[in-house]
C-alpha cells in the first residue's frame, strides 16, 4: 500500500513540474493598424511580448517580405530596456566606399556600401545574419544590404563591406541604416543576438553630388524603450514596391524558449504627392504592379502629366483596372482625351475608359510577362489653382494702377510747382 502510494506521489509531483514547465513559454502577437494600406502611408505594426502569461523584456526580429517573397524590412525592436550585450555584439556599424573607408555622400541609382563589424563573445563558433536595413528621411525603406550569413568563430571578430544599391526613386536628403544580427532568417524562426546600432549618410540627385570622404563616423544604439512586453514599429513602402500580399513575422527567444507569429496586409493603392497635396490611385489587378511614379511636369502635345508603372504577369495574360483622382489628372474632350501606351505603343483604342463626377477608370490587358505602362491625360492639377492664379493677376493689375496714380500724381505737382 506505502509503495503505491508513493508512486502516486511522484506521479502527481512529474505532472506538476511538467505543467509548471510547460507554462514558463514565451508568447509573442503581432497586429497591423489596419488590413490594407497604399505606398507612401505609414505602416504600423505592433504586437506583445510574454512569458507565462506576464509581459516580458527582450528583443524582437521583424521581418516583412513583399507579394514576391522579396524581403523589405529586417529589423531589431525591444521590449522595454533589453540588454545591449549578446551572444554576439555589433561593435562597428558606418557607411562606406568598397574599400570600407568612411564616406557618408552617395548619389541616386549608386552602389554604396557600409562597414559593419561584428565579435563573437561566445566561446564556440556561431551561425550569424548580418545585414542592413536603410531608411530615407519620411521612413520609406530603400530597401537591404547584400548580407553575412555564415559562422564566426569563438571570441573572434569579422569586418566584412556589404554593398548598398541606392534606389532612384529614394529622395534626396538624409537617410539613415540600421544593422541587425540574427541567428537565421526570421521567416524561419531566426531571432536577434543583441541590438541593432545605426548610420547615417545622405543621398544626392544622381548627376550630382560630390560623394565627398569624411574621416569620422558616429554610431548609435538604436530603438527607444517601450513599454514592458511591447514593441511598435511604423514605415513606409516607395512607389517602387510591389502592390499586392506582404507577409510579417516576428520572434524572440529567451534561453531554449522561441517565439513566433505572423501576419499579413494588403498594399493596394499608390500615393502621388504633388504640390503638397495627397491623391490615392487604386489599381485592381491579377499581375504584380510595382515601380509606380506619377510626373506632374509632363508634357508632350496636348498630354500632360504622366502616370507609370511596370506591370509583371509570370504566367498566363494579365489585365489592370485603374482608378485615377479627377482633381489630380483627367482627360477633357474631344477625344481622344486619355492615351494608354504599352511599352512605348499606343494601346489607348483597345482600353476601355470611363469615369464618374469624381474618378476615371481605364481597364487594359497584356500578355505573359514584363511591361511599362504609362497613361497622360489633357488636364494635370497646377502648381496654382485658378483662383489664385486670378487673384494674383488681379493684385497685379491694382499694384501697377497704384503706381501708375502716384506717378500720375507726382508729374501733375511737378508740372505746377506744388
Amino acid at each position: 500500500m506505502k509503495v503505491a502510494y508513493f508512486f502516486l506521489l511522484i506521479y502527481f509531483m512529474l505532472t506538476l513540474m511538467l505543467q509548471v514547465h510547460a507554462s514558463l513559454t514565451l508568447s509573442i502577437t503581432i497586429n497591423t493598424s489596419k488590413p490594407s494600406y497604399s505606398t507612401g502611408e505609414n505602416i504600423s505594426i505592433y504586437g506583445n511580448l510574454t512569458r507565462n502569461g506576464t509581459p516580458f523584456t527582450g528583443l524582437v526580429a521583424l521581418q516583412v517580405n513583399d507579394p514576391i517573397e522579396n524581403t523589405v524590412i529586417l529589423r531589431t525592436l525591444k521590449t522595454g530596456s533589453a540588454p545591449e550585450i549578446g551572444q554576439i555584439q555589433i561593435l562597428d556599424f558606418y557607411s562606406s566606399d568598397s574599400a570600407g573607408n568612411p564616406k557618408t555622400t552617395f548619389r541616386k541609382a549608386e552602389h554604396m556600401h557600409f562597414n559593419i563589424t561584428a565579435y563573437n563573445n561566445s566561446t564556440s563558433s556561431l551561425s550569424v545574419l548580418l545585414i542592413a536595413n536603410a531608411y530615407d528621411a519620411d521612413n520609406s525603406t530603400l530597401g537591404l544590404s547584400i548580407g553575412f550569413n555564415g559562422e564566426i568563430l569563438g571570441k573572434s571578430a569579422i569586418k566584412f563591406y556589404p554593398s548598398f544599391y541606392v534606389p532612384e526613386e529614394a529622395p534626396t536628403g538624409n537617410a539613415t541604416a540600421y544593422a541587425s544580427a540574427f541567428t537565421g532568417w526570421p521567416v524561419v524562426q531566426g531571432t536577434p543576438y543583441c541590438l541593432e546600432k545605426s548610420a547615417s549618410f545622405q543621398i544626392t540627385e544622381a548627376e550630382g553630388g560630390s560623394g565627398l570622404q569624411t574621416q569620422t563616423h558616429v554610431i548609435s544604439q538604436m530603438q527607444s524603450s517601450n513599454s514592458i512586453g511591447t514593441y511598435d514599429f511604423a514605415f513606409k513602402l516607395l512607389g517602387k514596391e510591389k502592390l499586392g500580399t506582404y507577409r510579417a513575422y516576428v520572434t524572440s527567444s529567451y534561453g531554449a524558449e522561441k517565439a513566433y507569429s505572423e501576419t499579413t496586409f494588403q498594399v493596394n493603392g499608390w500615393t502621388a504627392i504633388v504640390y503638397g497635396n495627397t491623391y490615392i490611385i487604386q489599381p485592381q489587378s491579377n499581375s504584380y504592379l510595382t515601380n509606380f511614379k506619377f510626373n506632374e511636369t509632363f508634357v508632350e502635345d496636348s498630354w500632360k502629366g504622366q502616370l507609370s508603372f511596370d506591370v509583371i504577369i509570370p504566367t498566363g495574360s494579365g489585365y489592370c483596372n485603374l482608378t485615377i483622382p479627377k482633381n489630380l489628372t483627367k482627360g477633357i474632350p474631344p477625344t481622344p482625351s486619355w492615351r494608354v501606351r504599352r511599352d512605348g505603343s499606343d494601346i489607348t483604342g483597345s482600353a476601355n475608359i470611363w469615369d464618374n463626377e469624381t474618378h476615371t477608370f481605364i481597364y487594359f490587358t497584356y500578355s505573359q510577362g514584363s511591361h511599362t505602362i504609362d497613361i497622360s491625360g489633357t488636364w494635370v492639377v497646377p502648381e496654382f489653382p485658378d483662383f489664385m492664379i486670378l487673384l494674383i493677376i488681379t493684385m497685379a493689375i491694382l499694384a501697377a494702377a497704384i503706381i501708375g496714380k502716384k506717378a500720375s500724381s507726382t508729374r501733375q505737382k511737378n508740372k505746377f510747382n506744388i
